[in-house]
């Protein structure tokens, strides 16, 4: 039999100045006080790392301490015959030791509150806790067998297999939450560094800016077509010296197949100088307006239009179709000059822009950083004096792109990655990788 606590003077509760709690006696049997020390028995027990029984007699109200020990266990066991039931107050576990221990209920439900939380008590406090309900204690028969309360099944993780006994179909435990993480694939941006990377959108708005520009000069008259053509073979050659200078890629096949194409422009000008004559001139301005500025929308700015060397990919389905728009809008406005020779260089300057000098500014920028730099500094400045000569105004809404491209735009996306709210957990749908090797 387990002996009730000593009274408070005692040497083994010392440290413990705390009142005992007030004992409240369950309906059927009141509990009699233990006539030895309580502690004698855990002093038996403590070394026990099972779970612990504290049962009491619902005839004599007799108090059993009963674990893995031997002595303390028998001690419950011999007095099982002669009590028909055994009414379970608490079902336990010795986790840690010392002036305290922390107790765990180890039942399926959680008989006493605080002991399911894992809160510390005191040896006192744990015998004279008896405030328990009398619906939240197990009722044990007789038998030897059943001497102690089954344990529920552990709740397991599995996908298949339907329902487990004693869970809802819903049910999640403790350790559902500990899978979760929070903004796993968020990407901490640098300030400087997005200012950076917004150079090659400002470079090529530049590039397009500079395209209507001359269109605009051309249709005005101020720009004849010696001129044109003379800006064509500068910027023909410009292009190969970059390219042979950071790609080395130039080669006679290469020059080959320009002089093929350039042949080819050239013989299909009177086609594209008589190709918009029976539509009035409102509809070509407003279709090229509509064209270009789907362009720059569906533009790859982050590549090139044509397959780079060392490039990881080809250009995707929307670049395609952006330098489809260019290209049309190229031949609306041709289709409006007075000569086939106009015709021929503002199309081949088009061409040479949309098509070739992103290539060129790709090379570029892959051979050196700073000098990608340097050049689309030089260009803005080039954009912007032009711009300034054609209307003040269109100079004053060029510079406002330029600084919210490069100031505003990545102080705002910096600015709003702090509400940037991402988790991730058991309840995501399963990824499938597969591993195709053949």
């Amino acid at each position: 039999m387990v002996s009730h606590p000593p009274p408070e003077s005692s040497s083994v509760n010392q440290n413990d100045n705390s009142q005992p709690s007030k004992i409240i006696k369950p309906p059927r049997a009141p509990l009699k006080r233990l006539k030895s020390p309580a502690w004698d028995h855990f002093d038996q027990i403590k070394n026990n790392d099972g779970f612990v029984v504290w049962a009491v007699c619902e005839c004599c109200g007799k108090d059993y301490a009963a674990g893995s020990n031997k002595n303390a266990t028998n001690n419950l066991l011999a007095h099982t015959p002669a009590c028909p039931r055994i009414h379970i107050r608490m079902r336990f576990k010795i986790i840690q030791y010392g002036s305290f221990l922390r107790v765990d209920n180890g039942s399926s439900s959680s008989i006493v509150e605080e002991i399911a939380t894992g809160k510390q008590f005191s040896i006192r406090d744990v015998f004279q806790m008896r405030k328990i309900s009398d619906a939240s204690a197990i009722e044990m028969e007789s038998d030897v067998s059943e001497s102690t309360s089954p344990t529920q099944p552990k709740w397991r993780k599995v996908a298949y297999g339907g329902m487990q006994p004693g869970f809802e179909d819903n049910h999640t435990d403790e350790s559902f939450l500990e899978d979760m993480v929070m903004n796993a694939n968020v990407v901490k941006r640098n300030m400087l560094k997005v200012m950076l990377d917004s150079v090659s959108i400002s470079q090529y708005l530049c590039i397009v800016a500079l395209v209507v520009i001359v269109w605009t000069l051309t249709l005005r008259s101020s720009i004849d077509a010696n001129s044109l053509l003379l800006l064509d073979v500068i910027l023909l050659g410009l292009g190969f010296f970059v390219l042979l200078l950071t790609a080395e890629m130039l080669s006679f096949n290469l020059l080959l197949k320009f002089s093929f194409f350039i042949t080819g422009l050239y013989v299909l000008s009177p086609i594209y100088h008589t190709l918009t004559w029976s539509i009035s001139s409102d509809s070509i301005w407003a279709l090229t307006v509509s064209l270009i500025t789907l362009h720059l929308f569906l533009h790859d700015y982050s590549g090139c239009t044509v397959k780079a060397p060392g490039a990881p990919e080809r250009p995707s389905f929307m670049s395609n179709i952006s330098l489809n728009a260019s290209i049309v809008a190229s031949l609306l406005i041709a289709s409006r000059l007075p000569s086939r020779l106009h015709v021929f260089a503002i199309v081949l300057f088009s061409l040479q822009v949309f098509l070739f000098a992103p290539l060129v500014v790709y090379c570029i920028k892959k051979y050196s950083f700073p000098f990608h730099l340097i050049f689309s500094v030089g260009l803005m400045a080039v954009t912007l004096a032009f711009a300034y000569r054609l209307h003040r105004l269109v100079f004053v809404l060029l510079l406002s792109l330029f600084v919210f491209v490069n100031m505003v735009c990545p102080y705002w996306l910096i600015r709003i990655q702090e509400y940037k709210f991402e988790i991730n957990g058991p309840w995501d749908e399963a990824k499938l990788c597969f591993n195709i090797t053949e």
